[in-house]
């Protein structure tokens, strides 16, 4: 196996992880993964139970992009759920900076891969 299709298998991996909604439901998040990024879902299903022996750049690209960007979506969910509970009176300043540096790790990750 390539090079690119075991990242892009690991890619799919965790946004399959962080979409999924409990035990079931790896297929609808497939689904889901797919339509917001406009990418087949039957390629997450190739890369999650087959992965192939080598992949086409276009759907590598089109696998990273997506990954930054739920990357960034599951990011900017933790913001705010820090901000309500924040404004529920909760202390939360400690986990405000493990998320500040949870988000400057994925800045300086995005920067070496050339995507930042």
């Amino acid at each position: 196996m390539s090079a690119a299709a075991l990242e892009a298998q690991r890619l799919v991996n965790e946004m399959l992880r962080w979409e999924s909604r409990g035990a079931g439901d790896t297929e609808n998040a497939m689904r889901r993964l797919g339509n917001r990024h406009k990418i087949s879902w039957r390629v997450f299903w190739t890369l999650k139970y087959r992965a192939p022996k080598d992949l086409f750049v276009s759907v590598f690209e089109e696998i990273k992009a997506a990954h930054k960007s739920e990357a960034e979506r599951q990011l900017r969910k933790v913001q705010h759920e820090l901000q309500i509970a924040e404004s529920n009176g909760v202390y939360v300043q400690d986990l405000a900076d493990q998320v500040e540096a949870l988000a400057d790790q994925l800045e300086n990750r995005l920067a070496k891969r050339g995507e930042g």
